[in-house]
């Protein structure tokens, strides 16, 4: 028999008149195959009826509100002959008025659900209606962690729901407060590494997780292969990546990843063209991490150099093509075809947006504005929006703004919401647990 789904709070009866059932009692357990694999019956809501394979045999079982998720049912005759049942809760919800909607929580996103509704009042209960299909929307969290606010290092972390505007919340701290740190993610951990803390000032190695599903401080993951700040972030979902940045003393063009899903030290993966620190990450697909821009500490000079590593190999870094012009500690988003970078200082603060078609090399392209020129932003990507949000103005304010663009059209940005604070230097990189449709 196959898998059955029953609904915590409803009752089914389970016909054993017909003949085919003789010699075939049906029971239940928390273990698979019952008795016959070393459990006992389930007796809790269960009733029998009858001698199976003759008139009116039947079992009916109520399932608890209570009930485990999967219950088993077995012949007590024979070993093999049953499968397990998949107990889900029962939804129920009250409304007022007769336009109130009925809203349900605690439900698991993209599951299907079939819905009835029955109306109650003093003089009884309505039958119910026919089932309808609904599906939770999976929720797309994207997380900005730490920044300068002018005091220092921070180590908040904010979260906010990509799919839709609005203003971000408190999901936890980090075990420090620290500025220009990359982070990266998949589609159930956030990893945030390196950066720099006020006190004791300088760059520091640490990495740090938290998961999505579950607000709250970071968690310890292992350490860079060295102190560093200002570098970019790549990721597949799978392995990331933390690109260039600064020492202590020196920039670097080391490459180096970790598994996301599993914690300890980073390895090294390979270089970038050169030593480049405050450098743009957070443009990723499925196959290639892209980075852009920054400081060329060897040359002195801010470069508009794009180049790309493919994730799942080791190896030094290739040319793929060029930003518009020279600019520095940006934020990237994107899809999985489609890389967006902006908030970065060019010659000064700038607006700039521009894009690049992450499966094939060449020139950026113009994308469109942000709302207020800034640098120093992060950003993170939802399935359908890219979001941008802090850095600091031309004046040197901090700004708790947070721009989005849909990705897959060109066009300016628009008001998405507000950071729990302002400030910039927030970790590098397109954070988010729906990456953009990577994840």
């Amino acid at each position: 028999m196959p898998l059955i789904t029953l609904y915590k709070g409803h009752t089914y009866i389970f016909d054993q008149s017909d003949s085919s059932n003789s010699g075939h009692p049906l029971r239940f357990s928390t273990t698979n195959d019952g008795t016959h694999g070393g459990g006992s019956e389930y007796t809790t809501g269960v009733t029998t009826s009858g001698t199976p394979g003759s008139a009116g045999a039947f079992t009916k079982l109520a399932v608890a509100s209570d009930a485990p998720d999967t219950l088993y049912f077995y012949c007590t005759n024979h070993s093999g002959m049953g499968d397990s049942t998949n107990n889900k809760a029962s939804l129920q919800g009250g409304a007022s008025g007769s336009s109130s909607p009925v809203t349900v929580s605690s439900l698991t996103n993209d599951e299907t659900y079939n819905v009835r509704a029955s109306a109650i009042n003093a003089f009884g209960q309505s039958p119910y209606s026919a089932a309808t299909s609904g599906t939770p929307e999976q929720l797309q969290l994207g997380l900005f962690f730490g920044g300068h606010a002018g005091s220092g290092g921070q180590n908040y972390i904010d979260q906010r729901n990509l799919a839709s505007t609005g203003n971000a919340s408190d999901f936890g701290d980090m075990s420090v407060g620290k500025y220009y740190s990359a982070a990266l993610s998949s589609a159930t951990r956030a990893v945030v590494g390196g950066g720099y803390k006020p006190s004791p000032s300088g760059p520091i190695n640490v990495i740090e997780y938290v998961t999505f599903s579950s607000a709250g401080n970071t968690t310890d993951f292992g350490d860079l292969l060295e102190v560093n700040f200002t570098a970019a972030d790549g990721s597949n979902g799978t392995r990331g990546l933390f690109l260039g940045g600064s020492s202590a003393s020196v920039g670097v063009n080391t490459i180096q990843y970790i598994t996301i899903a599993s914690t300890g030290n980073a390895t090294d993966f390979g270089d970038i063209s050169s030593i480049i620190s405050y450098i743009t990450g957070g443009l990723c697909s499925p196959t290639r991490s892209v980075v852009v821009g920054g400081l060329d500490e060897a040359a002195g000079a801010f470069i508009n150099v794009i180049q790309y590593v493919t994730t799942a190999s080791t190896g030094n870094a290739t040319d793929f093509g060029d930003a518009s012009s020279s600019f520095y500690n940006g934020a990237g988003v994107s899809s999985s075809t489609r890389g967006i970078y902006g908030i970065g200082g060019w010659t000064s603060v700038a607006d700039t947006l521009e894009y690049i078609t992450i499966a094939s090399t060449g020139n950026a392209t113009d994308f469109g504005n942000l709302t207020v020129a800034r640098s120093g932003g992060a950003g993170a990507a939802g399935s359908v929006y890219g979001v941008f949000a802090g850095g600091s103005d031309s004046g040197g304010s901090y700004s708790n703004v947070m721009d989005y663009v849909t990705i897959a059209s060109t066009g300016n940005a628009t008001d998405f919401g507000d950071l729990v604070s302002a400030r910039t230097a927030i970790a590098n990189g397109g954070c988010s647990s729906s990456h953009g449709g990577l994840s």
